[in-house]
């Protein structure tokens, strides 16, 4: 068995375990993403997200959304705030065994 065969088992294996969010844009497209990552921050709850069809791209980007609300059990998210995103991103960074974040 190839290396590269045991990367995309291992893959295939975590994206099982992962929570996802389909998310809609005002245009009505909805996209799945892969909830990475979940941080409180001063009363709020922040996501780091992989879109689903990256999650193969060992060079993917994630997004970090805030939630802001909820309406009838869909949760509404936005992005964060420069601050918000620079703080959470420290927290998140204080994680680099499990992913590495640049800014």
């Amino acid at each position: 068995m190839s290396d590269e065969q045991d990367f995309t088992d291992d893959l295939d294996e975590f994206e099982d375990d992962l929570d996802t969010v389909i998310m809609t844009d005002e245009e009505g497209n909805e996209t799945t993403f892969f909830v990475v990552d979940e941080v409180d921050h001063e009363g709020s709850k922040y996501l780091l997200l992989l879109e689903e069809s990256l999650a193969d791209d060992e060079e993917a980007d994630a997004v970090i959304f805030k939630q802001v609300g909820d309406n009838d059990e869909e949760f509404v998210y936005e992005p964060p705030t420069d601050a918000e995103f620079e703080a959470i991103a420290k927290i998140l960074s204080g994680r680099l065994d499990d992913y590495e974040i640049t800014f």
